[in-house]
């Protein structure tokens, strides 16, 4: 029976393929299949570029002294807040337990739940930030904004800690001591364009200096539920560990998991029995939505403060005074932006939307008495969370002796 020639051919080339050495002469792959080598050639050319078009959307660069010819300020306030996020992780590791797993999983939050919008609903997607020598993803994402997150969660945790707050009320004084560590920030930086809002957006409409209020609603209600989470996680695994003491790496890890896969969700939740039915529904204004959840918060933690609670003795070591100073240059910073620098001469470029004329700033007078009065009562609370409460707990001691 006579057989088809191009079988054996096909098997010949099938079994040399399979037995041909993996660095073949080149030359003689030419004369066998040119076809192949340009082919190879072509995806090889075709990855690397890529492969550099990615990094470059990844990771992009800015010529610092045209970024600060531009627009000094956001260069100072990145400045700022790499400082800072350096600090708060130096101190997390000081103090060690869950203290470093918290500042990770603030780190991790604050990348969700501040880019979720932009790639898996960006119809949502309402804010652009002004350029920095250092940007992530296309253009968008300052370095600094990613350290922002751990920056004020961190701090706002720490410092609240030092009340022993029962567990009812500590998620709600960390969400509100962060919308207080975050008010000169909103206020003064989008005065100076380091980034823009969405114009039209529903949702962000109702503003205050330029501030929409449902900014300071996130940062109260996301804040609270990645905070409740990590630690509810956490009992949950571990429940006769104390709060702030380490389960061993693999619960932790877990906790920081759970707490950064949810706390998003969570701070979303949150606005659903408050902020959608009264705005959407009844049309009233969002800074009546806010003051409302700032009356929940508010009640919960005094109730807490009022209520019988461990008192232990907190002395400052020298990296808790490092980490105060930090949080005072935050408060200063703003406070001199608006005292020295005019928003009129900043120059925003990157991604945002056409902004208005660049007139001098009319109201400067009212923006340091607003700051000024932020600076008084962060001072005050501060104060007394790290101060105050370690001195009534050693007044009490005192009197008991008597």
């Amino acid at each position: 029976m006579e057989e088809s020639t191009d079988l054996p051919h096909i098997a010949s080339g099938i079994y040399n393929r399979r037995h041909h050495n993996s660095t073949g002469d080149v030359n003689q792959l030419w004369k066998n299949q040119p076809t192949f080598l340009i082919s190879q050639a072509v995806y090889i050319i075709a990855g690397i570029i890529t492969l550099v078009h990615g990094i470059e959307w990844m990771v992009q660069t800015g010529d610092v002294n045209q970024l600060w010819k531009n627009q000094p300020t956001i260069l100072i306030s990145q400045a700022v807040y790499i400082i800072a996020g350096i600090i708060t992780l130096v101190h997390a590791f000081k103090k060690g337990g869950r203290w470093p797993y918290f500042w990770i999983g603030a780190l991790l939050h604050g990348i969700y739940a501040d880019n979720f919008w932009h790639f898996v609903l960006p119809e949502y997607d309402n804010f652009w930030h002004s350029q920095t020598p250092i940007m992530f993803l296309g253009g968008r994402l300052p370095l600094h904004i990613i350290l922002l997150y751990p920056v004020f969660m961190y701090h706002a945790a720490y410092a609240v800690s030092k009340l022993h707050l029962p567990g009812y009320a500590e998620a709600f004084a960390v969400g509100l001591v962060t919308v207080l560590i975050d008010l000169p920030y909103d206020i003064v930086a989008v005065k100076f364009v380091h980034w823009t809002w969405h114009d039209t957006d529903p949702n962000i409409n109702d503003r205050s200096y330029w501030v929409p209020w449902n900014s300071y609603y996130f940062h109260a209600t996301f804040t609270a539920s990645f905070f409740y989470i990590f630690n509810a996680s956490r009992r949950w695994f571990a429940p006769k560990v104390a709060q702030w003491e380490s389960a061993g790496k693999k619960i932790e890890w877990k906790s920081l998991v759970i707490a950064t896969l949810l706390g998003m969700p969570g701070g979303v939740l949150l606005f659903v029995p408050i902020y959608h039915p009264l705005h959407d529904v009844y049309k009233i204004h969002t800074e009546v939505t806010f003051f409302l959840l700032f009356t929940i918060y508010a009640a919960f933690t005094i109730y807490g403060l009022l209520s019988a609670r461990e008192k232990a003795m907190f002395t400052p070591t020298f990296i808790d005074y490092i980490l105060i100073l930090q949080l005072a240059i935050h408060f200063i910073t703003y406070w001199v932006f608006v005292v020295w620098f005019n928003p009129e001469n900043e120059v925003s470029v990157g991604l945002h939307e056409p902004v208005g004329p660049c007139n001098e700033m009319a109201n400067r007078a009212e923006y340091i008495t607003v700051i000024s009065t932020i600076l008084i009562l962060a001072a005050s609370v501060f104060y007394s969370l790290y101060f105050r409460t370690c001195q009534a707990v050693a007044l009490a001691r005192k009197l008991k002796t008597k």
